[in-house]
């Protein structure tokens, strides 16, 4: 008998930032799940702020039924707080994790959440399903099931993943049966619209070094056909008005024949939809004049531009593939050719880097005509391939990640302290935006989606933060 699947997204906590819209991961899933005849449903924690005892009075505080919980490495001590309240009451709950955290550690990620019974690396969805069917039932087929973490034992096994290989056939996103109506008052800064999360493709061929998206997706990108693509888009236009769409691919502009053909079919199909890919950086040095300005006919009006660093030797050590000298001119042209939007993604503390090149990235980002910018701490991924060149060579020692956080120094540069480098991420974001036309800017970015009284708390908690003196 199958066992009844919750897909769960954990309530933020401590300062955690979530954005309010559809998680297009735990989404699939669902129809997944629902496809192979497994009973689901779709519980969003930011959206409606869950305890445990809400989640035991919906769904069984006796019976057995599945949580599959998708989980960050900073929710490690919220994740655990939940699981252990829920088994408490009913400890016939079966607990399955998913997401970066389970594909980043694999065979350990159980011993930094005990309290989960299975998890996955890789996409869920050949997989869960599976688990859903015979989770409640003894016998050997945990070994067959794609992905699947589980304990045989005293000993963790985690089965090779499978990826899907035609997204055409898996189909669109179940729009109405995970609330998208709900999200959509909750508009977005720069969009100034609600955040509406779209999929034409996944995997990445990238193999940047503090990146671990690959264990989620892969290393072979799949796409959905253009037509397809923008026939989900006409549907969520007339079905709920949706205005503007974000493409959330883990590289987007990788392949240019998957961008025109997705563009010009946007073109044919005249819906006056806008779209950005504000959620996840572009690859710079995939633009060129005419991709871009077929790009904004087609109702593109903002990017994220995944620069990281403004020296070569750091993007060279982080594997990025790109040419600083390449990069200014791509963000000129972009400027030069079209109206868009930009957004730079800058990573400050980078294990190779100095004061020097810390100073000259935020440098680079006052003066390379970026609309908006993202001051991003390093962060030792699990997973990722300077993680574990850090951990032979003794600079990182096991990470508690019950108090692993995303926006805490993590390793201490040769001339430059945690505190150090916390008070220059501090000093970049106050050094680009108060500029006064990157101020007035910000400014009305956040009062046009209504939410100025955020910005000013926001602004408030980063200019009364003290950096911390840790060495």
């Amino acid at each position: 008998m199958s066992l009844q699947v919750v897909l769960h997204r954990l309530t933020p906590s401590g300062g955690q930032n979530f954005p309010v819209c559809v998680d297009l991961g735990l989404a699939y899933l669902l129809k997944a799940l629902e496809q192979n005849g497994v009973e689901a449903a779709y519980h969003d924690g930011v959206l409606h702020p869950t305890a445990a005892d809400d989640l035991l009075a919906r769904y069984g505080r006796d019976e057995p039924w599945l949580l599959g919980l998708k989980l960050y490495s900073h929710q490690i001590g919220p994740a655990r707080a939940l699981l252990r309240r829920l088994k408490d009451r009913n400890p016939r709950i079966v607990a399955v994790l998913g997401g970066p955290h389970p594909s980043g550690l694999v065979e350990q990620v159980f011993a930094t959440v005990p309290e989960a019974d299975y998890a996955f690396v890789g996409e869920g969805e050949p997989g869960l399903p599976r688990l859903a069917r015979e989770g409640a039932s003894p016998g050997d087929w945990r070994g067959e099931v794609p992905g699947l973490i589980w304990r045989d034992g005293e000993t963790v096994r985690a089965n090779p993943p499978d990826y899907v290989a035609d997204l055409d056939a898996f189909g669109e996103a179940p729009w109405d049966r995970v609330g998208l109506a709900e999200y959509l008052p909750y508009r977005t800064p720069i969009r100034n619209a609600a955040l509406v999360p779209i999929h034409t493709s996944r995997g990445c061929a990238f193999h940047c070094t503090y990146c671990m998206g690959h264990r989620l997706t892969g290393h072979r990108v799949r796409y959905r056909s253009p037509e397809r693509v923008v026939a989900e888009i006409a549907r969520l236009r007339r079905d709920y008005g949706v205005e503007s769409v974000s493409i959330q691919d883990d590289n987007f502009t990788s392949r240019r024949e998957h961008v025109v053909g997705f563009c010009e079919a946007l073109l044919r199909a005249g819906l006056g939809v806008r779209w950005d890919c504000l959620s996840t950086g572009v690859r710079l040095d995939a633009l060129d004049a005419d991709l871009l300005r077929l790009m904004e006919r087609s109702g593109c009006h903002a990017l994220s531009l995944a620069v990281e660093s403004a020296n070569q030797e750091v993007l060279d050590d982080m594997r990025k593939g790109t040419k600083l000298t390449a990069v200014a001119e791509t963000i000129r042209l972009i400027k030069r050719e079209t109206r868009l939007t930009t957004n730079g993604y800058f990573i400050l503390g980078y294990p190779t880097e100095t004061r020097r090149t810390v100073a000259n990235s935020i440098r680079f980002a006052r003066r390379a005509g970026l609309d908006y910018a993202l001051f991003f701490l390093f962060s030792p991924l699990p997973g990722t391939e300077i993680t574990a060149r850090l951990q032979r060579a003794g600079r990182l020692g096991d990470i508690d990640w019950e108090s692993f956080q995303y926006d805490a120094p993590s390793v201490p540069l040769p001339d430059l302290s945690r505190g150090g480098l916390k008070r220059r991420q501090l000093w970049a974001y106050l050094s680009f935006y108060l500029r006064p036309r990157a101020f007035w800017r910000l400014l009305r970015t956040a009062a046009g989606a209504g939410q100025r009284g955020d910005l000013r708390r926001r602004l408030a908690s980063l200019l009364g933060r003290r950096a911390s003196r840790e060495s």
